[in-house]
C-alpha cells in the first residue's frame, strides 16, 4: 500500500501535479489517484516507474511503496 502523504511531498517536491505525473505514467489522473489512495492495487512496476519520475532514493522506495504490517505477538 503506497503511502499517500509521502508521495504528495514527493510531487510537490518535483514542482508537480498528480495530472502531470499521470501523463509521464501513461494513465489517467482519476486512475493513478486511485492508485495512490489504494483504492485499486499499484503494481511494482508502476511504482518503480513513479519512482524514477519522482527521483525517489532506493533507500526510500520501500517507505513509500510497499507498507509493513506488524503482528501482534502476545504471548
Amino acid at each position: 500500500m503506497p503511502n499517500t502523504m509521502k508521495i504528495r511531498e514527493k510531487v510537490e517536491e518535483r514542482e508537480m501535479t498528480y495530472k502531470e505525473l499521470a501523463k509521464l505514467m501513461e494513465m489517467s489522473a482519476y486512475t493513478l489517484r486511485r492508485k495512490i489512495k489504494n483504492i485499486v492495487p499499484m503494481t511494482i512496476e508502476e511504482a518503480e516507474r513513479m519512482s524514477n519520475i519522482l527521483d525517489i532514493k532506493d533507500e526510500e522506495f520501500s517507505s513509500i511503496f510497499l507498507k509493513q504490517k506488524l503482528q501482534n505477538t502476545t504471548n
